[in-house]
């Protein structure tokens, strides 16, 4: 087997050398062919471009001298009255020019037209300011009486005297500027532009069949060479240049030659695409293309059947390998379970190797309380650097998983192989997974006696996703472990709480004044309280444990719901209460509170209340609190003996 793979890699090393040469012989020859190409482009280009700025330059001068010498022969000859005599010279100019239409316009803002027509502008007309502009050519703008067409003007005014009298305007609508100047280069596939400089708008366009302005070429990307040209700036100061990029428009390669057009302001864009201007590049290209395609074909033919033979062999030994992965894993999760003391600590590395195993972010169980309709997050190990989310993920709405046990009915797991595709964006699933980072996840279920009571799950798995084998099979050990550590709760729960009443009893006291004294539990400040009941023997006696029993539960009521879980009985008629995090003013007022309501139920009782700031002592707090609190006691019963022996006075 050795020698076998050794012979394909010998062939390959030479195959791969073969194809080297071939492919760097193709590479050379395409670039120098490609460079030549690109210096014939830009030298066709520029030629052309100069070529078009002339005809451009020459024709549109011609044309304004035209005009003008129009408007001077209308002075002369006071040619504004004679109106019919008017249209009919000014139809000879346009029919002369390039200009589409020729027209006057009278400072009572009647145009007359070279038909005979006439119309009234717009109120908004401003001749004045127009008339003092003189002899010009404008920007690009809307048509005087075509609101659908953009054109060029060319005003020329009239004059009596110093007054300007009327406005002599030569129409050149920007649509048809096309038809006057093109080129052949190329077979006519060149594209032909004109940029105003003076405001940035396209005076012609057959290039992005809209008139638009020149922001649209800063949307392009130049090519590697051209990475430092700014396209905008360069056409907006009139400079002269070359650059090649790819077209925002098309995403096509475009190469383009720019100049100024030497009237007004005016910049020349002559573009032709890579297709076009490599056409013939392309077709060697392609025939290189495809003889090294069939060279490269007959090499790899003689091997292919030794590749494939040996992917097969790699891939059994890479699924023998999968095997033996999950099986290690899983035998370590097994252990981890059966070893471990603690059922808590087990399930808390099962998860972790499970983590590891999927290379996930995090690994968790949820438990399923269908009582209250909700499922709680149990257990989870996260990876460093990804935040915990177990103390969040309580209390959640068993309905926003409902879908999950359906999937987990029908087949046993839940995937989401893609949070944006598989999830609707409008659903409360959606904002809870996105809010922790969630792209990925599978889950199967924990099930007791065929009920599904929770799952096991692990969020952005990037490894072994498609090997879920060894999740589905610890679930059984996952669930004795669940079941241990129930168990342990119900007994610890049981050790705790005190069978009357429901509080914590002097266990759960003990333990959290150890806890306090070694530090393992802190707070910023603290409340210690003893209550003592008052006549608690008398009640027994005169009326009954039964009677004095139920005295003691309407007691822990009140501490309860005061206090709740920070509330304790130590003994048959003590209570105490350790409150964290209080101030004093709100512990003083809390005590007293309860105090009266018990008072006000006809429950007498005793309280001694000791309060610290961050530097308590809970062990002197016990002693200041009893100690105050059986002072309470003494004058309790000296008020009780004085009222008594009122009482027997009296009587």
């Amino acid at each position: 087997m050795k020698e076998f793979f050794g012979g394909i890699w010998l062939k390959f090393i030479f195959l791969s050398i073969a194809v080297a040469i071939i492919i760097g012989v193709a590479v050379v020859g395409a670039n120098s062919i490609n460079n030549i190409e690109e210096e014939k482009c830009w030298q066709t280009l520029e030629e052309s471009a100069a070529s078009i700025s002339r005809e451009i330059k020459l024709r549109v001068s011609d044309n304004q001298n035209v005009l003008l010498l129009a408007g001077k022969a209308i002075e002369r000859g006071n040619m504004l009255e004679d109106r019919a005599a008017l249209a009919s010279y000014i139809s000879t100019i346009k029919d002369a020019t390039i200009f589409e239409r020729v027209e006057v316009i009278y400072s009572d803002h009647t145009i007359l037209f070279s038909d005979g027509t006439s119309r009234v502008l717009s109120k908004d007309f401003l001749f004045t300011e127009l008339s003092l502009l003189g002899e010009h050519l404008s920007v690009r703008m809307t048509d005087l009486y075509n609101e659908d067409r953009q054109v060029v003007n060319y005003f020329v005014p009239i004059k009596d005297g110093k007054e300007t009298i009327a406005i002599l305007v030569g129409v050149i609508p920007c649509d048809i500027l096309e038809d006057f100047f093109s080129t052949q280069i190329y077979n006519g596939k060149t594209h032909i532009c004109i940029v105003d400089t003076t405001d940035g708008n396209f005076l012609m366009d057959d290039w992005h069949d809209t008139l638009g302005d020149v922001s649209v070429l800063q949307r392009h990307s130049p090519m590697k060479d051209y990475v430092n040209v700014d396209i905008m700036e360069e056409v907006m100061t009139m400079q002269e240049g070359s650059v090649a990029y790819v077209s925002d428009i098309n995403g096509k390669n475009s190469y383009m030659h720019y100049m100024p057009v030497g009237i007004d302001n005016w910049e020349l864009l002559v573009v032709v695409q890579e297709e076009v201007a490599f056409a013939s590049f392309i077709s060697i290209r392609n025939i290189l293309t495809g003889i090294t395609f069939i060279v490269l074909s007959v090499l790899i033919s003689y091997y292919c059947h030794a590749i494939l033979t040996n992917t097969r062999l790699l891939k059994n030994k890479k699924d023998v390998e999968q095997r033996l992965i999950v099986s290690d894993t899983l035998l370590e999760c097994v252990r981890v379970l059966s070893l471990s003391e603690s059922s808590e600590v087990a399930v808390n590395r099962l998860l972790k190797n499970i983590r590891e195993f999927f290379d996930a972010d995090r690994a968790y169980i949820f438990e399923i309380d269908f009582e209250r309709e909700v499922i709680n997050n149990s257990y989870e190990d996260y990876k460093e650097g990804i935040s915990p989310e177990i103390n969040i993920m309580q209390n959640i709405p068993l309905a926003l998983v409902e879908s999950w046990i359906d999937e987990f009915v029908k087949t046993g797991l839940f995937i989401i192989y893609n949070l944006e595709e598989d999830v609707d964006k409008d659903s409360p699933l959606y904002e809870v997974l996105a809010k922790q980072n969630i792209h990925s996840m599978v889950a199967i279920p924990l099930r007791e006696n065929d009920k599904i009571i929770g799952f096991l799950g692990a969020d952005n798995p990037r490894k072994q996703t498609q090997n879920l084998s060894l999740i589905s099979s610890i679930t059984y050990f996952l669930m004795d472990s669940i079941k241990k550590r129930e168990t342990q709760t119900l007994l610890e729960r049981l050790s705790f709480e005190d069978a009357l009443t429901g509080l914590h009893n002097r266990n759960k006291f003990s333990r959290v004044m150890d806890e306090f004294e070694a530090g393992t539990r802190t707070a910023k400040s603290l409340g210690f309280a003893y209550f003592d009941l008052n006549g608690l023997k008398v009640v027994n006696d005169e009326s009954g444990h039964k009677v004095g029993d139920l005295l003691i539960q309407n007691t822990a009521k009140c501490l309860e719901v005061a206090f709740g879980t920070d509330a304790y009985r130590i003994g048959g008629d003590e209570f105490t209460v350790i409150l964290p995090d209080v101030s004093e003013e709100a512990f003083v007022q809390m005590t007293n509170s309860v105090k009266a309501l018990l008072e006000e139920q006809g429950i007498s009782i005793s309280l001694g209340i000791s309060w610290k700031g961050k530097d308590y002592n809970i062990a002197k707090q016990l002693y200041e609190a009893d100690k105050a609190m059986y002072s309470d006691k003494r004058a309790h019963y000296v008020k009780f003996d004085r009222r008594r022996e009122a009482v027997r006075n009296e009587e």
